[in-house]
């Protein structure tokens, strides 16, 4: 994400949540996307639904309220891109994107059902345009350490701290069929709580058997006192 890391990611984060009213800890990871010419423009919604998730589930027993999009360039009108909402009410919306022009809208509506007339598309960008976009998600609930902490860590290596969308949802689905939609979370929780402890165990006894090694390595030399050869011969004539 370029200059946004460490303090300057917290700021852009806790910046967000002050305009959107909720901790940081309900958001997601941030998101950086790339809109180009010749992608196909199609209607979404940002919380999915299904047979074996159909409270819409999406992360930690948290579900989208709200999303964020951070636009990084100027894109002109002729040049097609805009976030269009054709199911607004009461007539369709569109947001030309516009550097630091930041798009909020609600995903939910006041009971947390999935609000329908928030779904919505980008419009095709002309040959020569683009569009960088930061996007954000608002959870109805604070995501849980497992998925906040313990998850990037492990997937790090893998994706850079954030997995896949297809990946997660992949994964939430398996569960789901294995214990139940009502469980599928918590499981997962569990079951990161228990490779992130086989995967650090063995730091930890190495970490352990260091700190061993430099206490022994402080320690004074021990002394090794004999007794001379002329006592212990007339220890002997005394007997």
């Amino acid at each position: 994400l370029g200059v946004l890391k460490g303090t300057a990611l917290r700021a852009f984060c806790e910046r967000v949540a002050s305009i959107v009213g909720y901790p940081v800890e309900h958001l997601s990871e941030l998101a950086l996307e790339r809109r180009r010419p010749g992608a196909s423009y199609t209607v979404r919604e940002d919380r999915k639904l299904g047979p074996l998730n159909p409270r819409g589930v999406e992360d930690g027993r948290g579900r989208t309220i709200m999303t964020v999009y951070a636009y990084l360039d100027d894109v002109e009108e002729e040049s097609g891109g805009a976030l269009y909402f054709p199911r607004a009410r009461p007539a369709a919306v569109s947001v030309r994107p516009a550097k630091g022009l930041a798009a909020i809208f609600y995903s939910a509506l006041e009971d947390g059902k999935l609000d329908r007339s928030a779904a919505h598309g980008d419009g095709p960008l002309k040959h020569g345009a683009e569009a960088w976009v930061l996007v954000l998600r608002v959870f109805d609930r604070p995501r849980p350490l497992a998925r906040r902490v313990i998850l990037p860590l492990l997937l790090w290596p893998m994706f850079r701290g954030a997995p896949p969308k297809a990946l997660a949802l992949a994964s939430h689905r398996f569960f789901a069929r294995a214990v139940g939609d009502a469980s599928a979370d918590q499981v997962i929780d569990v079951a990161l709580y228990a490779v992130a402890a086989l995967a650090f165990a063995p730091l930890a006894y190495l970490a352990y058997l260091a700190f061993k090694a430099y206490e022994k390595s402080k320690l004074p030399p021990k002394r090794v006192v004999s007794a001379p050869a002329a006592t212990k011969k007339g220890k002997k004539k005394s007997s």
